[in-house]
């Protein structure tokens, strides 16, 4: 099915392409270096990214256009490198919809770096500190943008194909020994059992976002959202194989993809002195009195956001979030409450400064991260990044007291 859905986008792109000459190719070339405060390089990439994109018709709003995008990559640490599909889609502007179809970023809810109804696409995670907005993968669908009267925008989403998420890489993964019953002994290990879903009926996905534009305040917008959906990142249990020999078992983890339904809401208003925004998104899985292992708990997440623009240019920026995830039966459950803080500044017309402290109240771990970019010339700028996590053993970002690192990039744009 995805062979078909990308043939006919390429399809529609040659159209496209064939009624109006006129098409802007353009795209990047970056690399990224990256040492862990252990020695470990812990990346040593380089990507080319190629980019074409066009429209149909004239003036001010055009018929249809279109955009695709080719990444190619090799990461030196990880040892590999592949080509693939960036985002390829083709939109086709009506009188109050507009119709896209193909690869596509969808991008829902206010908040920035926590948003729990930003849920649709599948994220890269290999590297799981990165920033969300660079993450995300791009996925097949079909989307329809209905442009109502009175301010109202109807937002439909279709997914025709489940795409997973990245898994961390090792060095990421922590993951505690479990209970065993008494007189159960593992000698071995199982190759893991990945229960991804398949292309079928029954798998396929679909959301939409409802978005009111208010007039209050300096503008303000709420909106209410519904998915039916496969979580992308997947619920880890152990399996007990049994041996020839009695009590002695293989351990094989078992990758589950929980189906879920998720009711957000969000919104975002802006004043004077600042800008407000919130989400908060409760997700119902088929487990909800928590007595399946293989299959996540129900649970809630909330985000409130407040941005001020300090007379300096300091923009600051403050995240509250709430998380909780209902107990395995006889159990308690799980609260977390964290924040975020950023604070950026642009010195000069060249370069701007950032710095973010990421932090856990509930067990005390945090993690820091400044951040550079600075401008050589036009269409070329380097970064620098530097992750320091802190906690106690065993805490949330303590785990990774190790993999704290400086990263460095360089990025041609033509």
């Amino acid at each position: 099915m995805r062979r078909f859905l990308l043939a006919i986008l390429l399809f529609a792109c040659c159209g496209l392409a064939a009624a109006k000459p006129g098409v802007d190719v353009g795209g990047e070339l970056s690399s990224e270096f990256g040492v862990a405060f252990d020695g470990t390089v812990s990346v040593a990439s380089a990507t080319l990214t190629l980019r074409a994109s066009g429209e149909v018709g004239a003036g001010l709003f055009p018929d249809a256009s279109f955009e695709a995008e080719l990444i190619g990559s090799y990461d030196g640490a990880a040892g590999g490198g592949e080509v693939r599909l960036g985002k390829a889609y083709a939109t086709v502007y009506l009188k109050q919809f507009d119709v896209i179809a193909g690869q596509q970023i969808i991008a829902w809810g206010t908040t920035d770096a926590v948003s729990p109804v930003d849920v649709l696409n599948p994220r890269d995670l290999s590297f799981p500190v990165a920033d969300p907005a660079d993450d995300k993968l791009p996925i097949p669908a079909l989307r329809v943008i209905l442009h109502a009267p009175e301010g109202l925008t109807v937002d439909s989403v279709l997914v025709p194909v489940f795409e997973a998420s990245v898994a961390p890489a090792a060095r990421w993964q922590t993951t505690a020994a479990p209970a065993l019953p008494p007189g159960v002994q593992i000698v071995g290990q199982e190759p893991t059992d990945d229960e991804r879903p398949g292309v079928e009926l029954a798998n396929v996905q679909f959301g939409v976002r409802a978005t009111l534009d208010l007039d209050v305040l300096a503008g303000a917008d709420v909106s209410l959202a519904y998915v039916h959906g496969i979580k992308t990142v997947p619920t880890v249990s152990m399996r007990l194989v049994p041996t020839p020999t009695a009590g002695e078992y293989l351990a094989q983890s078992v990758l589950s993809y929980d189906r879920y339904d998720l009711v957000g809401l969000d919104f975002s208003a802006a004043t004077s002195w600042a800008v407000f925004r919130g989400e908060a998104a409760y997700t119902f899985t088929h487990d909800p009195n928590g007595t399946d292992p293989t299959i996540g708990n129900p649970g809630y997440q909330a985000v409130l956001e407040v941005e001020h623009t300090f007379p300096s240019g300091l923009l600051g920026q403050l995240e509250a979030i709430v998380e909780h995830t209902r107990a395995d039966q006889g159990g308690t459950g799980q609260t977390t409450v964290s924040g975020l803080v950023t604070l950026h500044y642009e010195p000069s017309a060249r370069a701007s400064l950032e710095a973010s402290w990421l932090f856990d109240l509930s067990d005390g771990s945090g993690m820091l991260r400044p951040h550079l970019d600075y401008a050589f010339a036009d269409g070329v700028h380097g970064t620098a990044d530097l992750y320091v996590f802190y906690g106690r053993d065993g805490s949330r970002y303590g785990a990774w007291k190790d993999n704290g690192q400086l990263r460095v990039g360089l990025t041609y744009a033509f």
